[in-house]
């Protein structure tokens, strides 16, 4: 996991690359990765924020980068960005293969292989048309409340059943 976040990190800082990261939550790399990064002005560390915050968030992302290499069953923040129409781009880890289907709802990276989740950050943010037939995939609309929200979510749990 360090090797994969330290790795997203510098690709985000590359001379090259033109786009934002922002890290949300608290995890065991947080200390370090601030420390490293914290001064580069386009990398942000937001830390643990209370969820309608963290949701805001995700609503306005291009995408979610879950680089996870543990076991993981169905991520609540992966449900999240889905429902608020926000592809994802993860590790085909546990359940997650699941929720992010390739070119559906986003993509799948083998866990830990740092240059292919480079390759497919740099190839989503390099095809924004493609993002938008995803995002429309996954909402008929931009904004949704939070009653809409837990309606969605149901549904869409309901379907994976």
């Amino acid at each position: 996991a360090d090797l994969v976040k330290n790795n997203i990190c510098a690709l985000f800082i590359h001379p090259d690359f033109d786009a934002d990261l922002m890290i949300v939550g608290d995890g065991t790399l947080l200390a370090q990765l601030t420390q490293k990064y914290e001064y580069h002005p386009r990398i942000s560390f937001q830390g643990r924020l209370p969820r309608e915050r963290t949701l805001s968030l995700i609503a306005v992302a291009e995408t979610l980068i879950f680089p996870s290499i543990c076991l993981e069953n169905a991520p609540g923040s992966i449900l999240e960005a889905l429902v608020l129409g926000v592809p994802v781009i993860a590790s085909n880890v546990g359940g997650v293969s699941e929720l992010v289907r390739e070119n559906q709802t986003g993509w799948l990276v083998p866990p830990g292989d740092v240059q292919v989740l480079a390759r497919t950050i740099r190839h989503v943010l390099e095809h924004p048309k493609e993002m938008e037939m995803l995002r429309e995939r996954l909402l008929d609309h931009k904004q949704i409340s939070a009653l809409e929200y837990a309606k969605k979510l149901e549904i869409f749990m309901d379907s994976l059943s």
